[in-house]
């Protein structure tokens, strides 16, 4: 199982959006899935975006963590977008502290990383 990979926003129907109601499933045991078949565009946007915030983890950082340079940064990018959430974006300014150079030079935070690579390679 990939740990990366995004978990379907209904559990029911896997995003189908149709469930059948024999297990043979023909064309006409198929119905709309009880949670999200009857859902209109719209409905089923915000329905993927709740499950999307649901499954995610939260940032670990709040506005008060940012040092000087980050929360102008973060200003702009409220200013630039304000249609995204301030989770989105502290999500974000949080993946920007783990560049590179800072991860090639903190040897205990690779070694750990080696590790957990190793054991999910080998499952």
């Amino acid at each position: 199982m990939n740990p990366y990979a995004r978990p379907p926003a209904c559990p029911t129907c896997s995003d189908v959006r149709r469930v059948t109601t024999h297990v043979r499933a023909h064309e006409g045991d198929l119905t709309p899935c009880g949670k999200c078949g009857n859902l209109n565009d719209d409905e089923y946007e915000r329905f993927r975006r709740d499950a999307w915030v649901r499954d995610q983890k939260p940032p670990e950082i709040c506005e008060l963590d940012l040092n000087e340079k980050e929360f102008v940064v973060y200003q702009n990018l409220r200013r630039d977008h304000p249609k995204v959430s301030k989770t989105t974006l502290l999500s974000w300014m949080e993946g920007q502290r783990y560049t590179k150079d800072v991860i090639a030079k903190d040897e205990a935070f690779l070694v750990e990383a080696r590790e957990e690579f190793r054991k999910w390679r080998q499952r």
